[in-house]
């Protein structure tokens, strides 16, 4: 169970405990998916990330006000943490979306000579 920080006799949440077979089955199935998964095309990956930006920052204050609620952050830092997640998201999915193109090497001369003063570094 989760407690509110503020009030110990206020329960906020409750989960589920899992077993050793729960965790195995839940790797087993990631495992699985990533199959699939690693074949979508970074574009599409990167809308996701981009629409759940969108969401959270629609949904900025419900976040923020959860976090308050449920680990006893302050306003203003609940608020920060949640635009902080909505620019990794959209920062991640943009790196994503640059990193897929094909990049420009740098060509190194066919010719490459010592220096006289350090012979083992290159010029």
């Amino acid at each position: 169970m989760s407690w509110n920080p503020a009030r110990p006799s206020q329960i906020v949440g409750t989960r589920r405990r899992a077993t050793v077979a729960d965790a195995d089955h839940a790797v087993e199935a990631a495992y699985r998916a990533f199959s699939t998964w690693r074949r979508v095309d970074p574009e599409e990956r990167a809308r996701y990330l981009l629409r759940t930006a969108a969401i959270l920052r629609n949904r900025i204050y419900e976040f923020s006000a959860w976090m308050t609620y449920e680990v006893s952050k302050s306003w203003l830092e609940a608020y920060a943490d949640t635009a902080e997640a909505i620019d990794f998201l959209e920062f991640y999915a943009r790196e994503m979306i640059r990193l897929s193109g094909g990049h420009p090497t740098t060509q190194r001369p066919a010719k490459r000579t010592r220096s006289a003063t350090y012979p083992w570094v290159s010029a």
